[in-house]
C-alpha cells in the first residue's frame, strides 16, 4: 500500500471528519459509476406507479423521470444537511 493511501477495507470517516460540510449527491448525465445508476432507478422505481414518482418526503407525484432524480437529490440533500444538527 503507497503511503497515505487509506486502506479500502478500512470503515469510512465518520460525519464529523468532513468538519460541519454534510455529504452531497450530485444528479450528473455521466455518472462515474454504474451503482449509482442502479441505487437512484431501484429509489424512482420503488416510490413510482403508472401516475409517476410519488415523493416520500413532501409527497408530490412528479410524472417526467428527470425532474424526479433531480427532485430526489434535493431530498436526499436536504436530509444530509439534518444530520449535522
Amino acid at each position: 500500500m503507497v503511503e497515505n493511501q487509506k486502506d479500502p477495507n478500512s470503515t469510512p470517516d465518520p460525519l464529523t471528519a468532513v468538519k460541519g460540510k454534510p455529504p452531497r449527491v450530485t444528479a450528473t448525465t455521466s455518472p462515474d459509476d454504474p451503482a449509482d445508476v442502479q441505487a437512484t432507478k431501484a429509489l424512482i422505481d420503488h416510490y413510482s406507479d403508472k401516475d409517476g414518482f410519488h415523493c416520500p418526503c413532501c409527497h408530490i407525484t412528479i410524472t417526467n423521470y428527470s425532474q424526479a432524480i433531480y427532485h430526489l437529490e434535493k431530498e436526499i440533500n436536504d436530509a444530509f444537511a439534518k444530520l449535522g444538527k
